[in-house]
């Protein structure tokens, strides 16, 4: 097998957009390829293990002709006198790695802790009837400016759902997102926090760049991107949250960033991540992980949603039990997502997810009122094979705010972003 001249000239051209040459120690260790083989299209993984290849391939065949094919062109780079540079840059999609952190550098515990109390001593000043007093909104500014640079992400997404509660009078609400900054305020002024005292503290505040000791590295892992969507913050959709699921193992990660911030993975949802080298943070479930070495392949296989769906909740009795002790270890923060495959689906105001035990698991549109009326469009006379998304306390009742939803017809599923 030789080199496409189209490929070559393509990549002789698109080098000349770059104004330095790729540095001499530059290696290549992990590849992805698209392969067309007839009108079908799959993606190659080749990594590079002690100078010898290991690949994996999207049709999942074990004697894989797109894989050979793959093995077949970088086999004749050097034979057909192509520049090893050039050609991988037009022929291959090289792995991506992590851009600088993003982490806080340090922060003033006390300060903040005292922040925290000043939020606290507001709201029990003013009373449940005077929750939009001017003086939450200024304790809630202090707050802001005593947390470090850049601003965590837990203390914005806590911001963010305290304004949501106290519009929506949500009192218990308020109550449980209270709680969980005056357990906040002791952890910080703890000597020395306890081990769940450190999982809240960076579920608030993240691992800071000082201090590796909040993360733990995961490695060599395949992952589905089923969900992402915008959280409310110090600013309203402030956050970005995306959900991948371990098709190994069930778990289920979050990456975040600031909204337009280029601080999280590449790639369009939903997608395959190949992950090479990640580093997950020790915090509230789903716990934020960082990629720093992976491949984002944008062609999803049945064969990786069938490996889903074999971590899809199918029985809904536990769920309220989930989302109580979520919210007991991390509350203010607990957002547990979860992955379900319903039995059928009613519709209507009091829409709802029924698994094959006749258990239901009602809906909420959050803040987003045409979510119910959307998805109603979208289960036309057939229920959603799967739905994925958080878990939330409405009146004491815990119901799923959905995110996407999957649906099968003729061997296909269809991925729909909520």
């Amino acid at each position: 097998m030789t080199i496409d001249p189209t490929l070559h000239l393509a990549a002789a051209s698109a080098l000349t957009r770059f104004t330095e040459a790729p540095p001499a120690a530059a290696r290549i260790e992990r590849l992805s390829v698209e392969v067309r083989l007839g009108e079908a299209h799959e993606f190659v993984s080749l990594r590079l293990l002690d100078g010898q290849f290991a690949w994996s391939c999207t049709c999942a065949q074990e004697n894989c002709v797109h894989a050979s094919a793959a093995l077949s062109l970088l086999a004749s780079l050097e034979a057909s006198g192509v520049e090893k540079d050039s050609d991988v840059e037009a022929a291959v999609r090289e792995g991506r790695t992590a851009i600088p952190s993003d982490r806080p550098e340090r922060a003033d515990n006390l300060a903040l802790a005292e922040a925290l109390e000043d939020v606290l001593t507001a709201v029990v000043r003013v009373g449940i009837r005077s929750l939009e007093a001017p003086s939450i909104g200024e304790t809630l500014e202090r707050l802001v400016h005593a947390a470090p640079e850049p601003l965590p992400l837990g203390i914005s997404r806590w911001v963010g759902r305290l304004d949501n509660a106290i519009a929506a009078r949500d009192i218990d609400t308020v109550a449980r997102i209270l709680d969980g900054a005056a357990r906040l305020a002791d952890d910080l002024r703890a000597a020395p926090p306890g081990a769940a005292a450190k999982e809240r503290i960076l579920s608030w505040l993240g691992a800071l760049a000082h201090d590796p000791s909040g993360v733990y590295q995961i490695s060599d892992r395949t992952m589905l991107e089923v969900a992402r969507e915008f959280l409310d913050g110090v600013e309203r959709g402030a956050i970005e949250r995306r959900y991948l699921l371990d098709l190994d193992s069930g778990d289920v990660y979050s990456e975040e960033r600031p909204r337009g911030r280029p601080l999280s993975s590449l790639g369009t949802c939903p997608r395959v991540v190949h992950v090479g080298l990640a580093e997950v943070e020790r915090t509230a479930e789903p716990r934020r992980i960082r990629l720093l070495q992976y491949v984002s392949v944008p062609v999803v296989t049945e064969g990786h949603w069938g490996a889903m769906l074999n971590w899809a909740v199918r029985s809904f009795g536990r769920l309220p039990d989930r989302f109580c002790e979520a919210s007991e270890a991390f509350p203010g923060l607990a957002e547990p997502f979860v992955v379900v495959a319903p039995d059928s689906y009613m519709k209507g105001q009091t829409a709802s997810l029924i698994d094959d035990g006749g258990k239901a698991l009602p809906l909420t549109p959050g803040r987003e009122p045409a979510v119910i009326q959307y998805i109603d469009d979208q289960t036309t006379g057939r229920a959603p094979s799967w739905v994925a998304g958080r878990l939330v306390d409405v009146d004491g009742v815990i119901m799923l705010r959905p995110v996407s939803l999957g649906h099968s017809h003729n061997g296909r599923t269809d991925h729909v972003r909520i």
